[in-house]
């Protein structure tokens, strides 16, 4: 455990099966119903909407589904207390396995998405720290914990999808992460809108 952790009383690792009901009880703490799986889920806008609505436990099936079987597309990192409360959750995706992510109308033509090879390359997405820990370098933790189990799952490359924005905006819609904290981490902007920029950070396996 890093000393930075250790001073927050928290362990950062790769989620895991056992994990589940302790990550759920961090999404339904900070009011996010998707678990995580819109950039997975097929059908439109309005066919997500729908399923938010009208089947709401399908979410929370999809992400114990996921992690009881190892599936990529719930793979992630976990801030965790000494009692098992997880208070920090941060998304470690594979890029095969996010289409629509990378599909979306700010990146689908960028020239530098085109670049390296998409089972190798991991995007971090969904970052979600509980209320009461908020504020006190936690995400940091999260990134840079990603960074390393990136590397050792032996992913070459990590991007980020950061949105940067002029105004003030709450905790809730930093879900992309801040660019200063993956900039913090050594990831650089690699193209994309000012407002919509990609950043990569290039790994080496220890």
């Amino acid at each position: 455990m890093a000393e930075s952790e250790a001073a927050l009383g928290l362990e950062v690792r790769l989620v895991a099966a056992a994990d589940r009901a302790a990550l759920e009880g961090l999404f339904d703490a900070v009011g996010s119903s998707c678990f995580c799986r819109y950039f997975h889920f097929e059908g439109d806008k309005n066919d997500w909407l729908a399923a938010l609505a009208f089947a709401p436990d399908d979410q929370r099936n999809w992400l114990a589904s996921g992690l009881a079987s190892g599936s990529a597309e719930t793979r992630g990192l976990i801030a965790r207390t000494n009692d098992g409360q997880v208070v920090g959750w941060l998304k470690l995706a594979q890029k095969s396995c996010a289409p629509k992510l990378y599909g979306q109308r700010y990146y689908r033509s960028l020239a530098c998405l085109a670049e390296g090879d998409a089972e190798r390359t991991a995007h971090l997405s969904c970052a979600l720290i509980h209320p009461s820990f908020r504020n006190r370098g936690l995400l940091a933790e999260l990134v840079r914990g990603a960074v390393l189990h990136a590397a050792e799952l032996g992913f070459t490359q990590l991007e980020a999808f950061p949105r940067v924005v002029a105004c003030r905006v709450t905790d809730e819609e930093m879900f992309t992460l801040p660019a200063s904290v993956l900039t913090a981490q050594g990831f650089e902007v690699v193209g994309g809108d000012p407002a919509y920029p990609v950043v990569r950070l290039p790994l080496v396996k220890a």
